[in-house]
């Protein structure tokens, strides 16, 4: 009787997984919708900027001069690009999110499981959770107040990287990569 109940809590297991990776792979497009930004990832030169609609503009924050620069790309899921740079290095790069052109279980099969995460309430009903993972990247996602699970279908609205940008697997869809 052990081996039965093994034998089915195995298949189950590989049928769930199986389920999973197929309707996951038929969410994600077949292009890598940050392959077009991968020079305006944090560590870059600015110089790379000059390939994009991206003028940057210098303020002095906490005695250190920073510049600033956003753009609206034509095409993709992301409806807005906006970097920081300090001492000519791109030090933050953040893609805001087309309404539902991204989910949390896209990027969780493309960095694997966050770290930990946070969550925030908001008087319109709806709340947001941030989720961080270990190479200082964190995402917001949209979350109905009321919710209180994290679920891979959850739309992304944001997604930041940091300056410690370090590429992730090469070889998932929707990934950074080197």
């Amino acid at each position: 009787m052990g081996r039965v109940a093994k034998l089915c809590v195995v298949l189950t297991a590989i049928l769930f997984a199986g389920d999973m990776t197929v309707i996951s792979l038929a969410r994600l497009t077949s292009d890598n919708p940050f392959a077009p930004y991968a020079s305006l990832m944090p560590g870059q030169w600015i110089g790379a900027v000059k390939d994009y609609p991206c003028q940057f503009q210098t303020e002095t924050v906490n005695g250190a001069l920073e510049g600033f620069c956003q753009f609206t790309p034509s095409t993709g899921p992301f409806a807005l690009v906006a970097l920081v740079e300090a001492n000519q290095v791109i030090v933050r790069t953040s893609f805001d999110v087309q309404p539902n052109r991204l989910h949390f279980g896209d990027l969780v099969l493309c960095w694997d499981g966050p770290i930990y995460t946070t969550s925030k309430e908001s008087s319109d009903g709806m709340g947001s959770v941030t989720v961080y993972w270990r190479n200082q990247m964190n995402a917001r996602l949209g979350i109905a107040e009321n919710n209180t699970r994290l679920d891979y279908s959850l739309p992304v609205r944001q997604i930041v990287i940091e300056h410690e940008w370090r590429p992730v697997a090469t070889v998932k869809l929707a990934c950074i990569s080197a």
